[in-house]
């Protein structure tokens, strides 16, 4: 995933220009719309969308997601305390853009992921940045967002540990906790996703593991079967074993509704080591079709011929 850059743009799209004609975003906000609203905005007229749902993301943005971000450091750099620093991109900031490819019979749709930050992250009160991710999602959303629900939320800050008060390791060079959120704008509406990194393993101090993530999955699934299958792809597959596992995102929507994603890291760059991961191994059959537009995507952004051997 691409760092955000942060540039403003010298003349922004018709409905940002627009939009800011009337709009008062404040102090603290100001400088994140006049460098995040028009890049938006631009993403959502590339993508196509009628205008008004251009007029509803950056004012989603804008009544929302600003408020919630804390202010931009000068310069368009870091934008979080001294005392926190983000873990959502390499350069810190605290937005990063998504763009989900569209097929021959669909549109596609842009995304982008935050981290909210807010006057207590990173200090003794939050020191897992837990309650302005809480307020965002609870006092912000729930009540304008149809068919948003945190059950699967609660769940997972909780058991990972996020939404506690004290560290869980006394190791400062331990992995800390941390949460992001991101935002969906389907053609009606928006769908709301959270992202978990689990602190340092309990009583290790070292990184979570593949145990970590799955004891905590096993909470919410009344069947585990997939779950299981992909564990024993990563114990037991010569790529499976390369894997690292990163974070877990849900989709805020009913639990039966939602996805449970898991993120992880490898060292392999193949082509066939996509492919291995992608189906297990091989246990997952017919994505051949999948597989090839992949590989053509792949070829055409790399700009090579694509390596099909591990």
């Amino acid at each position: 995933m691409n760092d955000t850059v942060l540039t403003k743009c010298s003349s922004g799209p018709s409905a940002w220009s627009t939009a800011s004609q009337w709009l008062d975003p404040g102090a603290q906000s100001a400088p994140w719309w006049k460098v995040i609203g028009p890049q938006l905005c631009l993403l959502a007229q590339e993508a196509r969308y009628p205008m008004e749902k251009q007029f509803e993301i950056i004012l989603f943005l804008f009544a929302k997601v600003l408020p919630r971000v804390g202010a931009l450091k000068n310069g368009g750099k870091l934008n979080s305390p001294s005392r926190y620093t983000s873990l959502l991109t390499d350069d810190r900031t605290l937005f990063e853009y998504s763009w989900k490819w569209n097929s021959s019979t669909s549109s596609p749709e842009i995304r982008y992921c935050i981290e909210a930050i807010g006057s207590h992250t990173g200090d003794s009160a939050d020191p897992y940045n837990y309650l302005e991710t809480e307020k965002l999602l609870t006092q912000d959303l729930t009540s304008c967002v149809p068919g948003l629900d945190l059950t699967w939320f609660h769940h997972f800050a909780k058991a990972f540990g996020i939404d506690q008060r004290q560290v869980a390791s006394d190791n400062s060079n331990a992995p800390k906790a941390s949460m992001f959120v991101a935002f969906e704008h389907v053609l009606k509406g928006v769908v709301v996703k959270a992202y978990f990194l689990p602190s340092a393993e309990a009583g290790s101090g070292g990184p979570p593991t593949f145990k970590t993530f799955a004891g905590a999955a096993r909470g919410v699934l009344t069947n585990a079967a997939a779950l299981d299958a992909a564990l024993d792809f990563a114990k037991n597959n010569v790529m499976g074993i390369d894997l690292v596992p990163d974070m877990l995102a849900i989709d805020c929507v009913d639990p039966t509704k939602s996805r449970l994603k898991l993120h992880v890291s490898a060292t392999a760059t193949s082509f066939a080591s996509i492919v291995s991961v992608m189906t297990l191994g091989g246990t997952i059959s017919d994505m051949d079709r999948g597989i090839k537009g992949l590989e053509l995507l792949v070829s055409l952004s790399i700009g090579s011929t694509i390596v099909t051997h591990i």
